[in-house]
């Protein structure tokens, strides 16, 4: 069963850091988050009046900026591999697909000539469920017509959570809290944020954003709703307790209104590649297999300490004037915490605002196709382990010859905790190394053993039943698998906590300490969580405004970076904008 990496992918050269290497800038994660910002300042640092002053005082004539990586790729959660030879059906190991109104994502794609390659990723209006042992469909439990029965969930709902499917029942929820309107836009949302109070029998006077999503899902549907939406949402994650009021217009626009979903079809991992070929031309140096796991503050400079990420023995440092740590929650604190940053409140007030949410990616591929045709857009929704599947398409309908039928299937897209499940399968024999050491996140993933393919394979035998019919599966030509909890990522995605004001950690955030130089960005702490447009608006609003560089060009002014400024539904807004309505999980 043959597994590759992509090759453009990997970073090419075997840098050294030696005792005292000197920058001007040093960039932590080659994501897209870091990508993006060394690329911008390598290209356009002459636009940039502190950058400019950094290169004069160098005596170089150019901006001296590096970037270290903990693996041996670029991309971060932008990551794919080819199975058995299944080379027009990429496995997207993480993020697979974005939508018109992720603007950076869309012009980087139109700058870097990938434009050709976007097609739509398909998706279904009708999900196919498998709980409590029943199959049923989306349309089937909330039909169109209102004289025909709604299919009877094999859950006890009252009267007025019957005949709605889950996404229906969010919806219903959060209309009994706050009585929006589909016509509400970000900037009307981002008031509602700041300002909506809420009472009932628990709740005397509270913000939104002192609620926890749980607790108010709790108040707002009875217990076996609640399990209906845990169970038929998909995504575990978007049940937990995280902050009401990002919770809200999250759940109502990205997985109630349609969207319309794409993708590059040779994989989203040309994005950073393409990136990469651009810093490789800039001369920018990309240090693979190195970590940081010290910094310091000293007079202008910041000293960093790295490790080889295989063998921590093996130490490098350096020095720069400005550090960006491109890093999500789980990889800032893997660096040594015992010192002045991370020591300062404010700075650990901020990181701790997102709470780290694990996903689980297994595909398995196939001869050709044996599950019935309404499996074949995704999501088909369960509540066993698997949780949601995918069907990729095969060699013949994605450009390959028309006699290939192979298929690749998105076996288990889980979360949460379904992550721990097949977490313990993903090995059938004692450590003998400590777990944390193991890199299997950094590696890409690993082929999925045996007990887990059977493991899977028997549960998809009950989520692709139909009408009583268990189909029969075609040979399984490869099974590959990536554990994003594991370090350096933490997590697959992130949402931020309750207790907290998102809008003012996003602004604090990423620069945290006012006498220090060093800053973060990326997806964990962005208005935009779970997606790459998050990573590069965070960093793009580092540019613009803490080294005053012009916005991306082609990027409307008017486009908010982190978050609109607030206005009251109902009253005029100048632009709006509806940055939450089509975006679309990035994973």
């Amino acid at each position: 069963m043959s597994v590759r990496k992509i090759s453009s992918l990997q970073i090419e050269e075997d840098l050294k850091l030696g005792q005292s290497d000197e920058f001007d800038v040093m960039v932590v994660g080659a994501g897209m988050s870091g990508l993006y910002t060394a690329w911008r300042m390598k290209k356009e640092w002459q636009r940039s009046p502190v950058l400019s002053k950094l290169v004069k005082e160098n005596g170089t004539g150019q901006l001296r900026i590096g970037i270290l990586e903990w693996s041996d790729r670029v991309g971060g959660r932008l990551d794919s591999r080819i199975i058995a030879d299944m080379e027009n059906v990429p496995a997207e190991l993480g993020g697979m697909r974005f939508t018109d109104s992720h603007l950076i994502v869309n012009q980087l794609i139109d700058d870097f000539g990938l434009r050709k390659d976007v097609d739509v990723f398909p998706m279904t209006d009708n999900s196919q469920f498998y709980l409590r042992g029943e199959r049923f469909s989306e349309d089937k439990v909330a039909p169109k017509d209102p004289h025909v029965p709604g299919y009877k969930v094999p859950y006890q709902l009252p009267k007025d959570e019957q005949r709605q499917t889950p996404n229906q029942l969010f919806n219903f929820a959060i209309k009994k809290v706050c009585d929006y309107s589909n016509s509400w836009t970000d900037a009307n949302w981002q008031w509602v944020k700041e300002n909506f109070r809420y009472s009932d029998s628990v709740y005397r006077d509270i913000a939104l954003y002192d609620m926890g999503f749980w607790n108010m899902l709790y108040q707002t549907l009875s217990n076996e709703g609640y399990d209906f939406v845990w169970d038929g949402g998909g995504y575990n994650s978007n049940t937990i307790n995280w902050n009401a009021a990002e919770a809200m217009p999250y759940m109502l626009t990205d997985f109630s209104q349609p969207t319309d979903f794409k993708r590059i079809k040779t994989g989203f991992h040309q994005l950073p590649v393409a990136m990469y070929k651009e810093l490789r031309k800039l001369n920018v140096p990309v240090y693979r297999n190195l970590r940081l796991t010290h910094f310091e503050k000293h007079g202008e400079w910041t000293e960093g300490t790295v490790a080889v990420t295989r063998d921590p023995k093996v130490k490098g440092k350096f020095k720069a004037k400005v550090l960006f740590l491109a890093m999500p929650r789980h990889s800032l604190e893997l660096i040594d915490q015992d010192c002045s940053f991370f020591q300062d409140r404010k700075v650990q007030y901020n990181i701790q605002s997102v709470l780290k949410q694990p996903a689980y990616k297994l595909f398995l591929a196939y001869e050709s196709r044996w599950w019935g045709k309404e499996f074949h857009a995704g999501p088909t929704i369960t509540d066993l382990p698997l949780r949601m599947t995918y069907d990729f398409g095969s060699e013949n309908e994605r450009g390959g010859k028309p006699t290939d039928t192979r298929t690749l299937l998105l076996a288990s897209y889980s979360d949460m905790q379904a992550d721990s499940f097949w977490k313990v399968l993903e090995r059938n024999r004692p450590y003998d190394i400590p777990p944390e050491w193991e890199q299997i996140g950094a590696d890409g993933g690993a082929p999925a053993p045996e007990e887990m393919k059977r493991m899977a394979e028997g549960m998809l035998l009950k989520d692709l039943t139909t009408d009583g019919k268990t189909p029969t599966p075609s040979k399984l030509i490869g099974a590959y698998y990536q554990d994003w909890s594991q370090a350096p990522y933490g997590a697959g995605f992130h949402a931020w906590a309750a207790h907290y004001k998102a809008w003012e950690v996003m602004k604090e955030v990423r620069h945290p300490m006012s006498d220090r130089h060093v800053y973060i960005c990326g997806e964990a702490y962005s208005n935009a969580q779970g997606w790459v447009e998050g990573a590069v608006c965070t960093a793009e609003s580092i540019l613009e405004e803490f080294f005053q560089m012009p916005r991306l060009q082609g990027i409307p002014a008017s486009y908010p970076l982190l978050t609109p400024k607030p206005v009251k539904p109902g009253q005029t807004e100048t632009n709006p904008t509806y940055h939450h309505k089509a975006n679309s999980y990035v994973f």
